[in-house]
């Protein structure tokens, strides 16, 4: 496989977790709400979804932990030990607070950047 191949694979990856990311930090961000505006969401809707996106939350945050992208330090803005105590929290089922939310956008911001520096390769890589 060819060198621009492996980016936009990489690039096509990291876009649809940002994306996927994205939603789900949303759902978590409903269900810390619901319980002051039950009449604005649904509690029922946002209890469904809310288990899938801790889910898939943890994972990804479990993967990334243990991948090579730690090794390049797109972690070094946020400790890899609120990473881990967030994820123990996800996967416990455990209340989430301002401060938890805010690690989740971070870390948002993080893969974000990450597909940004892939997109820009990408585009350095076709000349």
């Amino acid at each position: 496989m060819s060198y621009v191949n492996q980016l936009s694979n990489q690039h096509h990856m990291w876009a649809e977790a940002v994306e996927d990311l994205n939603e789900a930090i949303l759902t978590l961000k409903e269900e810390y709400l619901v319980s002051d505006s039950p009449e604005i969401y649904d509690p029922l809707r946002v209890s469904r979804h809310s288990e899938r996106a801790r889910d898939y939350i943890g994972i990804l945050i479990g993967s990334f932990l243990k991948s090579e992208y730690r090794k390049e330090n797109i972690f070094g803005k946020l400790d890899t030990n609120v990473l881990s105590d967030l994820q123990k929290k996800l996967s416990n089922q455990e209340g989430l607070d301002l401060k938890d939310l805010n690690a989740l956008d971070l870390f948002l911001f993080l893969v974000a950047e990450k597909r940004s520096e892939l997109s820009q390769e990408l585009r350095m890589s076709r000349f």
